[in-house]
């Protein structure tokens, strides 16, 4: 899978081994937020895939990353001296 930042239906369907009509009753119900193509397509951002995993317990695939990144870049931050 190329590294993309959005994921469609059928790849987020094959990362968490469930049904494209499972992503999408998650995404009509609320629980997994998706974007919309001007063709009404739905695209998932890794950061969102990450979370719903992270809520419901479900291990995370190795494609989408640790977010650690970000993680540590916030810290850093949050420990700056401001002059």
């Amino acid at each position: 899978m190329p590294d993309r930042k959005y994921l469609s239906s059928k790849q987020v369907a094959e990362l968490l081994g469930v049904s494209l009509g499972s992503v999408a009753n998650w995404e009509r119900q609320q629980k997994l937020v998706a974007h919309r193509t001007p063709g009404g397509h739905r695209r998932f951002s890794k950061g969102e895939v990450r979370r719903y995993c992270l809520l419901h317990g479900l291990p995370i695939p190795e494609q989408l990353g640790t977010g650690q990144h970000r993680q540590l870049v916030g810290l850093m931050l949050s420990g700056e001296r401001r002059h």
